[in-house]
């Protein structure tokens, strides 16, 4: 597919986008400034099929690169967190909730003493009106480093005397 030339405006002197690029913690962000320095290389003239060869990306991906670079500068190819669902509680909900479930059940009103992912999920659905699963909640405890402990009960110790004669003392 031939694609028109394209000259790369220098938003920056070559020196800077070095150092963005050096300095860059993401990887595929400092592909894109490298990208572009082999662009700067070309006297703003790449070739966009061998900058696509080197950095094993398609000669349109470069192509756009070059194109939001040149329309926006840095804020054109900084890549962006991913959007992605969002979360069904709220930051404000969800620190209340883990504030909630560090505490007893039964601080809260509840006959049992163990919170449980289902208790979990009751609760979220009665006090903030929204459906969440036992996965979702399980998922948001390990996020925030909450492991659920489940109380073992322990045998009865018994008799300290007859346990004395079973051990031949």
């Amino acid at each position: 597919m031939y694609m028109l030339p394209v000259k790369v405006v220098p938003h920056l002197e070559k020196e800077e986008l070095e150092e963005l690029a050096r300095e860059e913690s993401s990887l595929k962000q400092a592909r894109r400034y490298l990208a572009l320095l082999q662009a700067y290389r070309t006297n703003y003239y790449p070739d966009c099929e061998a900058i696509a060869d080197l950095f094993l990306v398609s000669t349109q991906t470069v192509y756009n690169w070059i194109k939001a670079w040149n329309r926006e500068g840095l804020e054109g190819i900084r890549i962006d967190k991913p959007s992605g669902r969002p979360k069904k509680l709220n930051k404000a909900e969800r620190e209340q909730l883990i504030e909630t479930i560090l505490h007893s059940p039964r601080e809260s009103g509840y006959r049992f003493s163990t919170w449980t992912l289902k208790a979990i999920s009751n609760h979220v659905s009665r006090e903030f009106d929204k459906e969440m699963s036992e996965s979702g909640i399980y998922k948001m405890l390990r996020r925030n480093d909450i492991v659920q402990v489940k109380p073992r009960p322990m045998p009865a110790k018994g008799d300290p005397k007859k346990n004395a004669n079973l051990n031949g003392a």
